[in-house]
């Protein structure tokens, strides 16, 4: 979406010289020289003006895009602490929140999202459902968005997750995600296989875990 803003206001620069130039061609000589920059900076304010206009005051380039992000001790942030047990492993214990980083309000009902647990990995849920569970992928879980998600805003969804990791997999181990709603996929590089409906894992959102002290 910001490529298709930028273009779209390059070639309204351009639209702006371009009708501006065909008075230029009328005019003596002497005179194109300071014309010409006349017309280019007008072309050029008049551009970011209507830029401005049209990106905060109009719903043309708004859109929501979400993320997932942890909740641990009340506070909100794209990597889970863990800490390390007398045994050497690891454990942490965190909420999943929606974030929508974009402009636009994601409606309820507007989308799923998917979440994928490392399936090499021990989670217990404290609370609550976790969400319904793909069929043959017990590290997948899936849900309906049934709230709305405002800009800059965040909504907590399922349980409380207890995870166990195993000390010699910790560098490698993450929670994966993505959406797929009416606005389209997020993040915008997932691409669903039309033949089997997977999505790579390199394509999704990834969650890290932030190595302890």
């Amino acid at each position: 979406m910001g490529w298709v803003k930028i273009c779209f206001f390059v070639i309204l620069g351009v639209w702006f010289l371009w009708q501006g130039s065909k008075t230029l061609s009328l005019m003596p000589q002497n005179d194109f020289k300071i014309a010409f920059w006349a017309n280019v900076y007008s072309s050029l304010l008049i551009t970011v003006m209507v830029a401005i206009f049209i990106n905060y005051f109009t719903p043309l380039f708004k859109h929501p895009e979400l993320i997932i992000v942890v909740k641990q001790n009340s506070f909100y942030s794209n990597k889970i602490k863990i800490t390390q047990k007398p045994d050497g492993n690891y454990e942490a214990s965190f909420r999943l929140a929606i974030k929508n980083i974009g402009s636009k309000t994601f409606r309820a009902n507007g989308g799923y999202w998917h979440v994928y647990f490392p399936s090499a990995e021990k989670i217990e849920t404290l609370n609550g459902a976790g969400g319904f569970i793909a069929q043959g992928e017990n590290n997948h879980l899936r849900d309906l968005i049934n709230l709305p998600v405002y800009p800059k805003s965040f909504l907590d969804f399922g349980p409380e997750y207890k995870l166990l990791i195993k000390k010699d997999a910790l560098r490698k181990t993450s929670i994966r995600y993505f959406f797929e709603t009416d606005y389209g996929y997020f993040p915008n590089s997932v691409r669903l296989d039309q033949k089997t409906g997977a999505v790579l894992f390199s394509d999704m959102g990834s969650i890290e875990f932030e190595q302890p002290d």
